[in-house]
């Protein structure tokens, strides 16, 4: 099947399980948080046939969308472009890592919901052109981080990002790749 077939399927299938038609029951209907943010990735080992490569720090940029399910726990989609950066013995070798994955956080406001933390975990699809000696391909992936949001209105806000990202498994039809815990940091805005 087309990557990108699956990649869109996937992103529809996430988008339609956290819309509010899709939950059964009587949950808020105000409380979506969408965010843009930017940062540094990477700084961590890839394995790919049992052949190990350490990645440099390299951008992240992306968005999400958040909606809550009870009060202290949201659901969302996150899209980020991660920078990739290997050092191949002269060579720099870079591509981009597109991830889309499904979120689930807790919900923490604090001083009367000007300050929020959000600790929470992810799921997801991420596809790369060709990439050292790899072709294009696809992965599962999953993220760990927490979140620390600033509002500086009643809807306007900054927001603080520090996590990790894995990648669990993929590759192309030759090659198996995973990773360690790829660091991520990141500051952006949400309205």
């Amino acid at each position: 099947m087309n990557r990108s077939l699956v990649f869109i399927a996937v992103l529809l299938v996430c988008t339609i399980m956290i819309s509010d038609g899709a939950w059964a029951g009587d949950f808020p209907k105000t409380g979506h948080i969408f965010g843009i943010r930017g940062g540094l990735f990477g700084g961590g080992d890839i394995d790919i046939n049992d052949w190990e490569y350490q990645t440099e720090n390299y951008y992240t940029i992306g968005g999400f969308w958040d909606m809550p399910i009870t009060k202290n726990l949201y659901a969302g989609l996150s899209l980020d472009f991660n920078g990739v950066n290997v050092k191949v013995f002269r060579h720099k070798m870079e591509d981009v890592l597109i991830n889309t994955s499904l979120n689930i956080k807790g919900h923490f406001p604090f001083h009367d919901h000007q300050v929020v933390f959000q600790p929470g975990i992810g799921f997801g699809y991420a596809i790369m052109d060709e990439f050292i000696i790899i072709r294009d391909s696809d992965y599962l992936t999953m993220r760990a981080f927490g979140e620390m949001i600033v509002y500086a209105t009643g809807r306007y806000g900054f927001i603080g990002d520090m996590g990790f990202l894995w990648v669990l498994s993929g590759g192309d039809d030759d090659y198996d790749v995973s990773t360690g815990p790829l660091f991520v940091i990141r500051g952006g805005i949400v309205f």
